[in-house]
């Protein structure tokens, strides 16, 4: 599909940052500025969008990510495939 080899694990550290926090990486990445993200993030998570949480009866149960293309591109991806779920 033309997405780089890294993307996979770019998609698993969006999707692990939406999971941990409940909610999506890009709110992840603004909550935080860089310092912060150092001291409360546990790699594999990264905050930029692409990561969606997933909420069952406002419990965070799991996290979705997307990677491949522009962090726009892939929030505007996990959003639309969340929202079917």
């Amino acid at each position: 599909d033309g997405a780089p080899v890294g993307a996979v694990a770019v998609a698993q550290a969006v999707a692990n940052a939406s999971a941990l926090f409940g909610c999506s990486s890009a709110e992840v990445g603004a909550r935080y500025d860089a310092a912060q993200l150092g001291a409360v993030l546990i790699p594999p998570v990264l905050a930029i969008p692409g990561g969606a949480p997933f909420i069952d009866e406002d419990r965070t149960v799991a996290g979705l990510g997307v990677a491949g293309a522009s962090p726009q591109v892939c929030a505007e991806i996990v959003f639309a495939v969340a929202g079917r779920l």
